[in-house]
Formats: structure tokens, sequence, C-alpha cells
């Protein structure tokens, strides 16, 4: 696993236009639902990026952790990342 993601040949911009290409072939005159999440985690220190004191949702309260948010589209039952 590491040497696929630090040493792979593979082009980072190929493969997003890929990804969103595949995505607009299936979406083509379906109905999608989108649903955008962010989830929080608790984290002890600074060591990590972008931790830091703030509302931390499923804590429901002030910590000190990081926060992500992302976006998902549901077809028929079938949910995948965008």
């Amino acid at each position: 696993m590491h040497h696929f993601l630090t040493t792979s040949p593979w082009k980072v911009e190929q493969l997003r236009q890929q990804r969103i290409k595949l995505i607009l072939q299936v979406l083509e005159g379906r109905e999608i639902i989108l649903i955008i999440d962010e989830t929080g985690d608790r984290k002890k220190g600074d060591d990590t990026d972008y931790v830091k004191r703030q509302y931390i949702g499923n804590l429901g309260k002030i910590e000190n952790g990081i926060v992500a948010v992302t976006a998902y589209g549901v077809i028929d039952g079938i949910t995948f990342p965008l």
C-alpha cells in the first residue's frame, strides 16, 4: 500500500478526470440525492494537521479535534462518494 501511494506512476489529475467522467456517465438523466456530511474526531496534541479547538458535533461540545466534510450521492438506494 505504501508503494502504491508514494511511488506509483499514476497521475492524480488524470485519475480525477476519469472519476468525474465515470460519475457523469452513471448520473446522466437520473435523479440523485446529494448528502453533505461533517464528521468530527477528538484528537490529543497537535501533531495532526488541522487539529484545533472547535465544535465537534458528535461530542456536542468544543474539543481539540479535526472536522472533515464529505459529499455522497445516492441513486436507487446505492450510496457512493463524490
